[in-house]
């Protein structure tokens, strides 16, 4: 309860009870998902122990520039920014576009830390088997003419 004594005058005792504030609404934008914000941070010390340091932070804006989530050179070390700011959503989005893009290489320690959805992302798929060729019979001879020499 708070007590208003801006209506008081001098002499009267006079003290008016005001009811507790409103406790603002948050919003769904305000609220973190638990999964997701873990999600983010597995994503995080995947892209760091590949020797990417991460830096989570609201990126400023201004009225002519913006800044977004990125890789930038600092200090003649790459940084990957990720901002804050944006949704969990687009932050998940961004650090798996990111490690597939670096080409990092994920243990299965690390994948198992993920769901299942975000662990096909980042398992590399091998590379696919082209049709085979038929060897005709003048490259056979060579073959085996330079394998008896």
């Amino acid at each position: 309860m708070r007590i208003n004594y801006l209506n008081h005058s001098p002499g009267l005792p006079v003290k008016k009870i005001m009811p507790p504030m409103k406790k603002r609404k948050t919003s769904s934008r305000d609220r973190l998902d638990p999964k997701k914000e873990k999600c983010i941070q597995a994503l995080i010390s995947i892209v760091e122990d590949a020797g990417y340091p991460v830096r989570r932070e609201r990126l400023k804006r201004g009225s002519q520039w913006s800044a977004h989530s990125g890789v930038c050179t600092l200090n003649e070390q790459t940084v990957v920014f990720v901002d804050r700011t944006v949704s969990q959503d687009d932050q998940i989005d961004f650090l798996v576009s990111l490690a597939s893009q670096l080409r990092i290489e994920v243990d299965n320690l690390a994948l198992g830390s993920l769901p299942p959805a975000l662990q096909k992302l980042l398992v590399p798929v091998p590379p696919s088997v082209g049709p085979q060729r038929e060897v005709t019979v003048a490259e056979q001879v060579e073959a085996a003419a330079a394998g008896s020499c």
